[in-house]
């Protein structure tokens, strides 16, 4: 028996002295308890603003009543009906919550009974506060959550149930209902899906997985470098699971770009094309992909010397940069070739291609005392909502230059 005593019991019965010896029967079975005595259920609501534990009520004073005024009060004490037979008026009250019919008679049942239903009484309060202090922390846990920098939500079957202030901010998200309908994996760049879902299924087979560092999307599809972190919590005393992003460190500034052509690196470059793709996806305008190569840059290098080749390809590069329409980016995207992603109607971006590829063809480059001419090939690719992916535009675009 869990050591709360003394416990508190009603005898809800005709005779007093009957109570008196039922209440000495418990006492002689080791049972501390302080005891009083009605003789009408009509007693019974006022009596229960004080705390009581039992109630053992006796076959046919309205224990169906008792047990109404119990429930109407919101009040957890158990009824035993006594009966010395099992007739209608004791067994009718077990549909309304009594929870047991005993025979007085029979001390070792009913002793029995009233220490059992004692016990499982302690159990439940021991529940409730176990409940209600773990409310507490959670209460607690979710005030240091919101004031946390860190991007922290909680997942249920794929699903967000709760997210802090810097997580709606990371995502561009105005408040919990707006987020509270869309499932996770969207929010993961669709090339880490794949590594995310693995995480995922570590963490499921293992209970804990190592912090790992993906790529997530903004609601304007912005392309964002996070270390995620997956835990255990809790949340309304319900399990889930607990993510965590947190940004990458910031680039220095010029990190991103190539110090030979000042253009982008290959990195950048990607995530503005992935922000691209996402863009299209979602109607918000359709963009276009250029692959530029020098077509007989790898002679000219063999011919000239790397650092001509290095001045030639810096040259194109500048071309490209005071050419750029507003809003496009333009990069190194491999040794040889440049790449350029721009907004606009097909006309603009087929006319900014063929300009580069005339001011090529008359040009005669100064390369460090030597003279060389070279040609441009230009692939271009349209990024619209029927656009799967970035690769998908990548291997479109090289389509394209190889035909070029």
């Amino acid at each position: 028996m869990p050591p709360r005593e003394p416990f508190r019991l009603v005898f809800l019965m005709s005779s007093s002295e009957e109570a008196e010896r039922l209440a000495s029967t418990l006492r002689n079975a080791g049972l501390l308890i302080h005891h009083t005595h009605l003789d009408n259920v009509q007693k019974l609501e006022p009596l229960l603003q004080e705390s009581w534990d039992l109630i053992l009520c006796e076959a046919g004073l309205e224990a169906i009543q008792a047990l109404a005024i119990i429930k109407e009060q919101g009040r957890d004490i158990p009824l035993i009906i006594l009966s010395p037979e099992p007739s209608s008026a004791a067994i009718d009250p077990l549909a309304y919550g009594a929870r047991d019919v005993v025979n007085p008679a029979v001390k070792a049942l009913l002793v029995h009974a009233v220490k059992r239903e004692l016990e499982a009484l302690e159990q439940r309060r021991m529940l409730d506060h176990c409940q209600h202090s773990l409310g507490e922390c959670e209460e607690r846990n979710r005030i240091l959550m919101d004031s946390s920098r860190d991007a922290i939500a909680y997942i249920h079957e794929g699903m967000h149930i709760y997210a802090n202030t810097a997580y709606l901010d990371m995502f561009g998200f105005m408040d919990q209902d707006e987020l509270s309908g869309v499932p996770l994996l969207d929010l993961i760049a669709p090339e880490d899906v794949p590594a995310f879902k693995a995480l995922l299924r570590r963490y499921q087979e293992k209970g804990k997985a190592a912090p790992a560092e993906i790529h997530v999307l903004h609601s304007d599809g912005r392309r964002l470098k996070v270390t995620v972190e997956l835990s255990p919590a809790h949340m309304e005393g319900e399990p889930c699971m607990q993510i965590v992003f947190r940004k990458a460190q910031e680039a220095a500034p010029g990190e991103h770009l190539d110090p030979l052509t000042g253009l982008y690196l290959r990195p950048y470059f990607l995530e503005a094309l992935s922000r691209a793709v996402a863009r299209a996806q979602q109607g918000k305008g359709d963009s276009a992909l250029l692959f530029i190569s020098l077509d007989n840059l790898p002679g000219i290098r063999q011919a000239l010397g790397i650092q001509a080749s290095d001045h030639l390809l810096a040259e194109v590069a500048q071309w490209i940069k005071d050419a750029l329409p507003p809003g496009a980016t333009a990069a190194r995207f491999s040794e040889d070739t440049l790449a350029v992603l721009t907004q606009g109607g097909m006309d603009d971006i087929r006319a900014f291609a063929e300009n580069l590829r005339r001011q090529a063809e008359g040009h005669v480059f100064e390369l460090l005392g030597k003279t060389a001419i070279t040609t441009l090939s230009i692939g271009i690719a349209l990024i619209t909502d029927q656009t799967e992916s970035a690769d998908e535009a990548l291997r479109a675009a090289e389509s394209a230059l190889k035909e070029a």
